[in-house]
């Protein structure tokens, strides 16, 4: 935070095979370079080139750039790690109340895109499940005021530092109102970017009140679970 440094988590599930792809290509990468290294000898290339081509042929597939450095002989090493990433498609990021970064993946981007579109922020609840591996679960559910807009879910993970103080709270018998007051705190607001070459977006997803306001009602014992 003191050097304004946003780490972007992938250990939610959902980025499992993005995980793996990075594992088995890095290791072909490792592997290619000092084959590299081994039959070229004293004419090898430095590292730093190989790995500008590397870059350079990543963004040129991912992205379409047209970079020099791209060379073609590099796409069946990194063919797992494209193909990972193009099913994943694309995703968004956040920046919540408190200045927290975050990466979310939406289960339909393009609706997303489209509540983004949208003349009027869309409506939003967040909500927070602990599963049986010990795994965070934070899903955001988007949907529009008059419904014109098919409803979308966000998928995201918290830092580490903001779970431990969550679970401290559940420790001492308040864990459904330290879940509640994490997501009034730090999510009553998350302003979402998409940055392209032909249109920028920017979208404030807000708590919705009448949710929260039942939420707290439920907290409180004042209403039914």
């Amino acid at each position: 935070m003191a050097h304004q440094v946003a780490l972007l988590d992938l250990s939610h599930r959902e980025y499992d095979e993005l995980r793996s792809a990075i594992d088995a290509v890095g290791d072909a990468l490792h592997d290619y370079i000092e084959g590299t290294e081994r039959a070229s000898m004293a004419s090898a290339p430095p590292r730093g080139r190989i790995v500008r081509r590397i870059r350079a042929t990543l963004r040129r597939e991912l992205w379409g750039l047209s970079l020099a450095d791209a060379e073609g002989g590099l796409l069946p090493i990194l063919q797992p790690l494209l193909e990972a990433a193009w099913n994943i498609d694309e995703l968004f990021v956040g920046v919540s109340a408190t200045g927290f970064v975050i990466l979310l993946k939406a289960d339909h981007p393009d609706w997303l895109i489209s509540h983004m579109q949208a003349a009027a922020d869309p409506w939003t609840s967040i909500h927070y499940q602990l599963d049986e591996d010990g795994a965070s679960n934070w899903r955001i559910t988007v949907s529009s005021a008059d419904g014109g807009i098919e409803p979308c879910r966000l998928f995201f993970v918290l830092p580490d530092a903001m779970l431990c103080v969550l679970d401290e709270q559940a420790k001492s018998g308040r864990h459904r109102a330290a879940a509640l007051g994490l997501k009034v705190q730090h999510f009553s607001r998350i302003t979402v970017y998409r940055i392209t070459d032909e249109k920028s977006l920017i979208c404030s997803l807000r708590l919705d009140e009448a949710w929260l306001g039942e939420a707290r009602r439920r907290v409180e014992g004042r209403a039914p679970r």
